[in-house]
């Protein structure tokens, strides 16, 4: 669904997925991919770009008109995911250790975008249901993420910003501001930001099919960005709503509202908060049970892709006779007092719960 950078008419910013090497590592890869311009037109549709207006410049390739890749990127990418990972096969575009404690630096020159980066980051920090916690640190050497006055060399002097994409399983390390815009109201930074963000933790434009690639195919190989589940994907602009998209063809700047409902969707998808178990059973506990009722009970982590979860299963006034790990039956011996307790851990320490009563004594 998603992936980011936020416009305004004739000013976009650019998506950047740098990686700095070494000269001899640039060796290296040359030999690897030339300045051919058909083999790397080859190599850059099987990742999903399209190709049709692809710049290549010495190193570096401009493709899609607003994302600039490095040939080390062509050697070490996958086929393009709206959110940078295929959720399917598990993981997240940033390490789960990593997204749970990151820190953000303003440099100084920033004094006027202060009041809307913090805020930016606040709408972040404040979703309950996502997995992202952000600081902010006074010492550039600890952060994370830096907010710094000036665009990435590639980026056009017009733009409002730019942000780098995460890689290696770290978030995007630069959001750069042009201070050109400083005049811009503190909900209109406070929009920017947010938006910006969205590059650094791996969100494609929501928009992504009429800004990015109008036929969506280029060679027969299908272009862009796969929805993450829960959100549309209908016609060229599914979510109108989303601070994901696009700002081509707007006239201004909006002011922060707030994410859209598939944005909230997207962000508790991609970054789901361990603690939110959902247990199933049978019978669901809305009518008495009573001596010998068989209880079916399991537990789901909705959005847990990593695996290495353990269950430790609890029963009063009832009897386990089968455990398969997530789920259980047991049959009721006690029917005033029945009812099933389970704790889930994850395999960083963390840990939910969840219980349900069927008879008339709550479960201890």
């Amino acid at each position: 669904m998603k992936k980011t950078i936020y416009h305004l008419t004739l000013f976009f910013t650019i998506i950047l997925i740098f990686l700095t090497s070494c000269s001899k590592r640039d060796s290296q890869i040359d030999n690897i991919i030339t300045n051919d311009a058909l083999g790397i037109r080859e190599k850059v549709a099987l990742l999903g770009f399209d190709t049709t207006n692809m710049i290549i410049n010495n190193k570096i390739i401009v493709v899609e008109g607003d994302i600039v890749l490095t040939k080390e990127n062509l050697i070490k990418a996958t086929p393009r995911q709206a959110t940078s990972v295929d959720l399917s096969n598990g993981g997240y575009p940033i390490n789960y250790s990593r997204h749970r404690d990151l820190k953000y630096y303003i440099a100084p020159t920033l004094s006027s975008w202060v009041t809307g980066i913090e805020s930016a980051f606040n709408n972040y920090i404040g979703l309950s249901e996502v997995n992202l916690r952000f600081t902010r640190t006074l010492n550039v050497n600890e952060a994370d993420l830096r907010i710094e006055q000036g665009l990435s060399p590639s980026s056009p002097s017009g733009a409002v910003a730019d942000a780098y994409f995460p890689s290696n399983g770290l978030i995007g390390f630069r959001i750069g501001v042009n201070t050109s815009f400083s005049s811009l109201s503190d909900s209109q930074k406070t929009f920017v930001i947010s938006h910006e963000v969205g590059h650094t933790i791996g969100f494609r434009h929501t928009n992504w099919f009429a800004a990015e690639s109008a036929n969506g195919v280029s060679n027969g190989i299908t272009v862009g960005a796969y929805t993450i589940p829960g959100t549309p994907n209908s016609g060229n602009n599914p979510d109108p709503n989303s601070v994901f998209n696009s700002g081509a063809g707007l006239q201004q700047v909006p002011n922060w509202t707030n994410f859209s409902s598939f944005d909230l969707t997207a962000l508790k998808t991609l970054y789901p908060r361990f603690g939110f178990a959902e247990l199933t059973t049978n019978p669901n506990g809305s009518f008495p049970v009573s001596v010998g009722t068989q209880i079916s009970a399991s537990v789901y982590i909705p959005n847990w892709r990593e695996g290495g979860l353990t269950y430790e299963w609890f029963v009063q006034g009832a009897t386990i006779v089968s455990n398969n790990g997530s789920s259980i039956e047991a049959i009721v011996t006690d029917a005033d007092s029945a009812g099933i307790y389970c704790k889930v851990t994850n395999n960083h320490g963390e840990s939910t719960a969840v219980s349900r009563s069927f008879g008339s004594i709550a479960i201890d």
